[in-house]
């Protein structure tokens, strides 16, 4: 980089080992609304298979404040919620 007078020197290597983060990290978002999160737990008696829902990964980004309400009313009819159930998670 200019600004420093020399070029990086950071080496960029190929990818080993991937460690997930420790349960109370994902989901984080969608982990603080018990009623979805029960609901969750009953689809996926596993953690490991409720942190790897698509559905939990969407509803997690529409709780944190991530996506349109357009985006959510198009999917939401997809992760079988009742409307009351979601809209304790999504922010309006």
């Amino acid at each position: 980089m200019k600004r420093f007078g020399q070029p990086p020197t950071t080496e960029v290597l190929p990818l080993e080992k991937f460690y997930n983060a420790e349960d109370y990290h994902q989901k984080y978002s969608l982990q603080h609304h018990k009623a979805v999160m029960d609901s969750f737990l009953q689809m996926y008696p596993q953690f490991c298979d409720f942190n790897d829902s698509t559905a939990a990964a969407r509803l997690n980004g529409f709780s944190a404040g991530y996506g349109t309400q357009a985006m959510f009313e198009t999917e939401k009819k997809l992760y079988g919620f009742d409307d009351e159930l979601l809209g304790q998670v999504v922010r309006n």
